[in-house]
């Protein structure tokens, strides 16, 4: 649409410019024979072509230029450039951000399946713990049975 013909030629697989080197490094990804080579998010392709639009609307009343002359292209370009530059710089931070966070959740599974396997054998030691007193309960009170028992024997020879 850009610049009136097709995107791609059969022969040459060449991608057209639209003579505006702002524009064209904008949409050359788009336009990539290789599906993967693409961009990969549109959201982003649209945000730039609206930066783009503005950058030469305000380039083009604030110089007193208009867009065709070679000086307000130069100040659209300039612009465009440290908008993406600010905009790459954000998307670093960003990444650097979700990448901080990614390990930091690793380490807190890390560490609260660390805690999990603590609590398991916690139980499993207490669990012993029980058991063992319950037999020695279960032992004591067969104990005490048999001394009655004795002690009821020893109470009727005495009498």
């Amino acid at each position: 649409m850009l610049t009136g013909r097709r995107a791609f030629n059969r022969q040459t697989r060449d991608t057209p410019s639209s003579g505006n080197p702002a524009l064209d490094r904008l949409v050359g990804p788009c336009l990539d024979s290789n599906p993967d080579a693409r961009s990969a998010r549109i959201q982003r392709v649209v945000m730039e072509l609206k930066l783009l639009s503005v950058s030469a609307r305000r380039a083009g009343t604030e110089t007193g230029v208009g867009l065709g002359r070679e000086t307000g292209s130069d100040a659209i370009l300039a612009r465009i450039d440290r908008g993406f530059e600010v905009l790459n710089a954000r998307m670093e931070q960003l990444e650097r951000t979700v990448e901080a966070m990614r390990r930091h959740a690793s380490g807190l599974e890390y560490r609260v399946a660390a805690d999990l396997v603590d609590i398991e054998q916690s139980l499993k030691v207490q669990s012993a713990a029980i058991e063992s007193s319950r037999t020695a309960m279960s032992q004591t009170d067969d104990l005490v049975e048999r001394v009655v028992e004795v002690l009821e024997s020893l109470q009727t020879s005495v009498l």
